[in-house]
């Protein structure tokens, strides 16, 4: 949200803005500075939000108010594993706020991902966990991977436990997308209850890892047609009717153009909310198998 400077005509001076949400306190904003993000919302809610100026001396405005409503199947919230605040697809990525494990980075090209800085950098270690705080209600939580290090089969072995339950066992990210290529992971129907979702992760063979984590509203997927992908303006269409979206860019025709979009496009909010979509491998994920399978039908 963003709105427009104040200025004080007494004496004290403009000392910051106050901004509230739903008559409660959010958050202080220094004098200099006209905007700020609302993060934690509920997906599909009305809120009344208000910002007041107030001065040195503690005088405050009025209150600007309006009421907005987050939408559907919104991000919840976001994290960069292992690297800054990063912008991308129309919501940020937070900051890794994280103190166990370790971090690094990679400057290699990522296959599948027009968001390489995403995945260039990770969260790794042999256990450690996320608490990420969110509204009660049912997410779809997704983990996004590339493997910047390891260059084999079996060298890096992990579990991944979503509020208390194994949603990956025996996990071998080398084994599922090679060496820098994404590989998203979605988990979907998590229950949260306590205002915190829970994220372990333990090792088996050298470290877990982690590149960035989504957390979904549970009716992410956006209607009974999977959204436009990428700048292209018509929607996916499945040509056959078995439930695969081949024609991807949604031209009409199933080309390498189609190949091409879902390379590119593989890692984007449009594709793994849409598991069902571009599962061409049948194997219940989106990765670069499946533009390799879209290949291999033309």
């Amino acid at each position: 949200m963003s709105w427009e400077a104040s200025t004080d005509t007494g004496e004290a001076g403009m000392d910051h803005y106050a901004v509230s949400v739903d008559g409660s306190h959010f958050a202080d904003v220094s004098a200099d500075t006209t905007s700020t993000t609302l993060s934690g919302l509920a997906p599909g809610t009305s809120y009344e939000v208000s910002v007041t100026a107030v001065d040195a001396v503690g005088n405050e405005s009025d209150a600007a108010t309006t009421s907005e409503s987050t939408t559907k199947g919104s991000v919840v919230t976001a994290i960069n594993a292992g690297g800054d605040s990063y912008t991308s697809g129309g919501f940020t990525y937070e900051a890794d706020p994280l103190t166990e494990g370790e971090t690094t980075s990679t400057s290699d090209d990522i296959r599948g991902t027009s968001d390489d800085a995403l995945y260039q950098t990770e969260r790794y270690g042999e256990q450690f966990t996320y608490d990420l705080s969110v509204p009660n209600g049912t997410y779809a939580v997704q983990l996004l991977f590339a493997e910047i290090y390891h260059n084999s089969a079996g060298q890096r072995v992990f579990d991944v436990a979503v509020e208390g339950t194994e949603r990956l066992s025996d996990y071998d990210l080398y084994a599922e997308a090679g060496h820098d290529a994404v590989q998203v992971e979605t988990f979907r129907d998590v229950s949260v209850s306590d205002g915190s979702l829970t994220i372990e992760f333990t090792a088996s063979a050298d470290n877990a890892k982690v590149s960035a984590i989504r957390v979904l509203s549970t009716d992410f997927d956006g209607g009974e047609e999977p959204p436009a992908v990428g700048d292209n303006a018509n929607r996916p269409t499945d040509p056959d009717g078995d439930g695969l979206y081949e024609d991807v860019n949604g031209d009409g025709t199933v080309s390498p153009n189609d190949v091409t979009t879902l390379f590119e496009h593989v890692d984007d909010p449009t594709v793994t909310n849409n598991v069902d979509a571009y599962d061409f491998t049948g194997d219940g994920k989106i990765g670069i198998s499946d533009v390799i399978q879209l290949f291999d039908s033309l």
